[in-house]
């Protein structure tokens, strides 16, 4: 065992509207585990204030009670399971397994990262990589990142009763492949229930049957965001007989953001924004911003809630040839399932705002451009300022928060012209003249900007407004989203991971994304 004494940041916890650092103050213990060790006991015994530091290798785990889970945690305080290879370091959990990790209550300060976690699914499967029953309570600043989660039922349930405490937690920059089953409870990539402060963020999920992201349950007051996630092959062999169970389903839900995110050639519908059915509790305050559905094959957005709901330059592209084109829809309010229309609706913040075409966020605030008209707007209470310049030809925008050093946060907005550098406070401009002309996207990752022209992929430096820019070519390229430090992008040559630096890919997907 390794000690380390001092005041040591061991995780930075950042979630809906606030920052937590978890600051460990005398010793911090630092574990190092190898396979041939009993996980479950060392985690059992971990005092506070411990890193697991799990070493490669395969650890192959078994169910123990009392929740036939590999490993329990409870009643812990400040605890870090963590490797320093992901790839390498692989949780392997047997057939009868219902929990890789079972998270149960009276924790404060939990982070499980930087590992694999496979299933060996049985003739009945049933295993949850990270999660719990809702008896579970008490618990507070959980984080799981860096995970590769595979052939589970499902792959992170966070979740606890209407009464019961889970609050203040972040899931980002995962990768969950193939969740089994179509059943309620199975199927699921992320699920979320009666919890607060929760931010989902940068997850690739592929090829869940029955929901990719589920927001179940949550109160007014919630402060949930499901953002900037890229969902691929929702239910792809369309084993799920429920074709409105949607990828991104916001259900029985209050106070949710959903925003920035990408679903790619989901076989049921793309998002979801439905009623409390069963305990007739309000579903209000839900917000759907800057979300892309590429080639739907049933609804792209489904609202039956009843009343309005918030949309805000969303955008739906629908499959050429679906199986059922009378349920291939961008936007629909009918109740599919009672066969009854709704009273539901997607309406715009502010009528200014119906034809907005690139929406980003900086610094907490909102970013709208309208047929050239750009506005800073303050989320919720949706109060804007207007930038006096107006644009020609916008091709795409994008804001950094650190894009000059000293947390300096710029907005980029890219015309056919050349690229122009904004700061919102006071809105000076300083632009560079270049011709644009056929750019269809700009992103951003890794502190460059990032512009599609055409099948080439060019790098921007924003200190130079790309005067040092570096290309590469990419055949026949669909899409290209940001997810963490990386771009992903899908070619003709299949779908890849991208530097954003060099801008070279390594693949990830072949080129019907599997």
């Amino acid at each position: 065992m390794r000690k380390y004494r001092g005041s040591v940041t061991i995780v930075s916890i950042l979630t809906c509207s606030f920052v937590s650092t978890l600051q460990v103050t005398g010793e911090t213990k630092f574990v190092e585990v190898t396979p041939a060790q009993d996980l479950a006991v060392i985690v059992q015994r971990a005092a506070p204030d411990t890193t697991i530091v799990l070493g490669r290798g395969t650890y192959q785990l078994k169910p123990r009670p009392p929740h036939g889970q590999a490993v329990l945690i409870e009643n812990k305080r400040n605890l870090v399971l963590t490797s320093s290879d992901a790839e390498k370091t692989r949780i392997e959990l047997s057939p009868d397994t219902k929990f890789g990790f079972y998270i149960s209550s009276k924790i404060d300060g939990l982070t499980i990262q930087n590992l694999t976690i496979r299933g060996k699914p049985g003739p009945d499967p049933n295993t949850t990589a990270i999660g719990n029953y809702t008896g579970t309570t008490d618990v507070r600043r959980v984080q799981f990142s860096g995970l590769r989660l595979e052939q589970v039922t499902v792959g992170v349930s966070v979740s606890t009763s209407v009464t019961g405490v889970y609050q203040d937690v972040v899931i980002r920059d995962n990768t969950i492949v193939r969740t089994i089953g179509t059943a309620a409870g199975r199927g699921y990539g992320i699920h979320l229930e009666n919890v607060k402060n929760v931010k989902v963020a940068s997850n690739v999920i592929e090829e869940a049957t029955r929901h990719s992201v589920y927001v179940a349950r949550s109160t007014p007051g919630s402060n949930i965001r499901i953002q900037n996630n890229l969902i691929i092959n929702h239910n792809l062999e369309e084993k799920q007989p429920r074709w409105y169970a949607a990828a991104l389903a916001c259900a029985r839900a209050s106070d949710v953001t959903l925003s920035d995110n990408l679903i790619v050639d989901p076989r049921a519908v793309a998002i979801s924004v439905e009623p409390d059915g069963i305990l007739a509790r309000p579903t209000e305050h839900i917000q759907l911003i800057n979300n892309r559905v590429l080639g739907a094959h049933y609804v792209g957005i489904w609202v039956v809630t009843g009343k309005p709901c918030l949309g805000l330059a969303n955008n739906v592209t629908l499959n050429p040839d679906p199986a059922h084109p009378e349920w291939c829809r961008k936007v629909s309010f009918f109740d599919y399932p009672s066969g009854k229309p709704t009273t539901s609706s997607l309406v715009e913040p502010h009528v200014r705002w119906k034809g907005a075409s690139h929406v980003t966020e900086l610094g907490g605030r909102l970013f709208v451009m309208t047929d050239g008209v750009l506005d800073m707007v303050t989320p919720r209470s949706w109060v804007y300022d207007t930038c006096p310049q107006r644009w020609d030809d916008v091709r795409g925008m994008v804001g950094l928060e650190n894009a000059l050093g000293k947390s300096e946060g710029r907005l980029y907005i890219v015309t056919g012209t050349g690229v122009a550098e904004v700061n919102p406070a006071g809105w000076d401009i300083r632009s560079n003249q270049a011709d644009w002309t056929d750019a269809r996207f700009v992103t951003t990752a890794g502190g460059y900007i990032h512009v599609l022209r055409g099948d080439e992929l060019s790098r921007l430096s924003p200190r130079s407004l790309g005067r040092d820019s570096k290309t590469a070519p990419w055949a026949g390229i669909r899409w290209i989203c940001s997810m963490g430090d990386h771009l992903y992008l899908a070619s003709a040559r299949g779908r890849f991971r991208v530097d954003p630096t060099t801008l070279e890919g390594v693949q990830v997907g072949t080129p019907d994304g599997r």
